[in-house]
């Protein structure tokens, strides 16, 4: 539900997030769950990626996953994933 560097506290969210307009989103922003991104992105720099592409990497290596479905808000976003995907 959070997604790096976008929210970094429960209480200030960005004016163009999708959890602007939806309250079940807003509610799952919580400072616990920020926090454990915050140590996401510590493991993701060591491998000098995006928390995004450390979930990616993380969900196709599951061996009872087929295929990972990912949304995209920018084109930046399909362009990172695509590199990940393709690299494995």
């Amino acid at each position: 539900m959070v997604q790096s560097k976008k929210y970094t506290s429960a209480t200030d969210i960005p004016a163009d997030s999708s959890a602007v307009k939806l309250e079940w989103m807003r509610k799952g922003i919580a400072e616990e769950k920020i926090a454990k991104v915050k140590q996401l992105e510590g493991i993701a720099a060591e491998f000098a990626i995006s928390v995004g592409n450390l979930a990616l990497a993380w969900i196709l290596r599951q061996n009872n996953v087929a295929s990972a479905l990912v949304g995209a808000s920018r084109p930046e976003q399909i362009e990172e994933n695509a590199r990940l995907s393709a690299s494995n």
